[in-house]
């Protein structure tokens, strides 16, 4: 299945001075000038990264939470590293990105539930984890009843769940990417299934 999804978060790649991060805000990647000073000192946490040293800035934020857990930034530390992890593009990435994002709910669901949700929910879809990817999305509509989930998610549960013959499951995630106010905007293999869905289930449109 294709992954028309919603990822490309990344920015033109000009140097320009490394700058602090504030709280919440995401480290500029792929801006870093090279000064000639990066060995000077340590590291700071939220410094910015080159494009290519996402794992440099997970570690940074990894040593912030493990040296002050409690610090008030913990959550955004924690988004840092989930993003980092996501940004590095790799099944295994995905899978590493997922509890970080989680903590970082934990710590402040009103600042991050929706940002850190839909990058959890990217994450099993990327990894192609059904079952994964419908607790999170169920977990996600459960403490926002209108949250926005990408069509191509839903059609991708969908799809999945008709295969495995669970055609309630396949029913309420294409139910969710139907727009009956506007049917052109929906795509025709939606229609198709949620009808044959609701057949089964003896819902008859």
């Amino acid at each position: 299945s294709t992954h028309g999804t919603h990822h490309q978060d990344h920015h033109a790649g000009h140097a320009q001075p490394a700058i602090v991060v504030t709280p919440g805000e995401r480290p500029s990647a792929g801006h870093a000038a090279h000064t000639g000073h990066e060995h000077v000192g340590h590291v700071k946490a939220g410094q910015a990264h080159s494009a290519h040293d996402h794992a440099g800035m997970i570690a940074d934020f990894e040593a912030l939470v493990s040296k002050f857990p409690n610090t008030a930034a913990a959550g955004d530390a924690y988004f840092q590293i989930g993003r980092g992890y996501f940004d590095l593009k790799t099944k295994d990435s995905y899978a590493k990105a997922v509890a970080p994002l989680h903590k970082a709910i934990e710590q402040d669901s009103k600042k991050w539930l929706d940002k850190a949700s839909q990058l959890i929910i990217s994450c099993h879809y990327l990894r192609e984890d059904v079952d994964g990817l419908a607790k999170e999305v169920d977990a996600y509509i459960e403490r926002k009843k209108d949250a926005a989930i990408s069509p191509a998610v839903l059609t991708f549960l969908g799809l999945r769940y008709f295969e495995r013959n669970n055609f309630r499951a396949s029913a309420r995630y294409l139910a969710r990417a139907a727009t009956p106010e506007n049917p052109d905007a929906t795509d025709t293999v939606v229609w198709n299934f949620l009808g044959l869905a609701e057949l089964e289930n003896g819902n008859y449109l």
